[in-house]
């Protein structure tokens, strides 16, 4: 393996990229993807050496939008001025991994002068010459979410069809890791969670009151606890049913969430 430098945004501007599920706001499971993002980058060169190469995310909170609102960012890379391309953004309708991104086809580019995909702003803005490339997409549960690429063959020749189908299986790999990184994430966070209120229960708020109160002391800082009933809860059960009262808890759960949007709040259901 060479010397390769890679270079990747911290581990916590990375993990905003995989919160693509309900109740993932933070990544209780602390796998260092920075650290995976780089050795995908370093062994895809090693086995298709290469001048630069990156890794590029879409972010789940623009997953909303429309395409003309929605970017990819520079989440890992290596190469010349990889470091200043961390976080930078591409449109995901210009160039190939634009293209790759909105079709999840993978591309291969060996003529940038005459390719209608080909986008060279990053050439201009960092004095570098792209002459040939390919781009593969990242899926999770079969979703492109972002896309792999490599830039110039070090040999000084072109891309083949056979480096692209080889860039295609690290590119597998990386939606493998990333998915189990996802479902190791949710298993931890239910087990967290009330089933019925999404809330946390009880036990996980204990454990959080305890943190926050060590803090507090150690800090000089405060802890601020509010405890909310719902009143005549008892009569919607004997009037309506559980199921009832089941789904005034769901929705209360769900208000409060969308409500109470303090950092650092912990929002729970205590007691049955």
């Amino acid at each position: 393996m060479t010397n390769l430098e890679v270079h990747s945004l911290p581990l916590e501007e990375i993990e905003p990229f995989l919160d693509r599920r309900r109740y993932s706001g933070f990544i209780p499971v602390r796998l260092k993807v920075d650290v995976f993002l780089r050795e995908i980058l370093a062994k895809a060169n090693d086995f298709l050496p290469s001048a630069a190469g990156s890794i590029l995310m879409d972010r789940p909170l623009e997953r909303g939008r429309t395409e003309t609102a929605r970017n990819l960012h520079f989440v890992a890379a290596f190469g010349p001025h990889s470091e200043t391309l961390l976080g930078a953004t591409v449109d995901v309708n210009r160039g190939v991994v634009g293209h790759v991104y909105r079709t999840g086809t993978p591309y291969l580019m060996t003529d940038p002068e005459h390719d209608p995909n080909f986008y060279g702003h990053f050439d201009e803005s960092l004095g570098f010459t792209t002459s040939s490339l390919v781009a593969v997409p990242i899926r999770i549960e079969r979703t492109v979410c972002g896309v792999l690429e490599l830039v110039n063959r070090s040999n000084g020749k072109r891309y083949t069809k056979k480096d692209l189908d080889l860039l295609e299986i690290f590119a597998r790999y990386t939606s493998v890791f990333i998915e189990n990184l996802l479902d190791a994430q949710r298993a931890n966070e239910m087990a967290r969670r009330d089933d019925l209120t999404g809330l946390y229960n009880d036990r996980f708020f204990h454990h959080r009151l305890t943190e926050d109160l060590i803090r507090a002391d150690v800090t000089g800082s405060s802890v601020a606890l509010l405890f909310l009933d719902l009143d005549n809860f008892k009569d919607v059960n004997d009037t309506h049913g559980h199921l009832a009262g089941s789904q005034v808890l769901k929705e209360f759960g769900y208000l409060l969430q969308r409500t109470v949007q303090e950092p650092g709040a912990t929002l729970a259901r205590y007691g049955g």
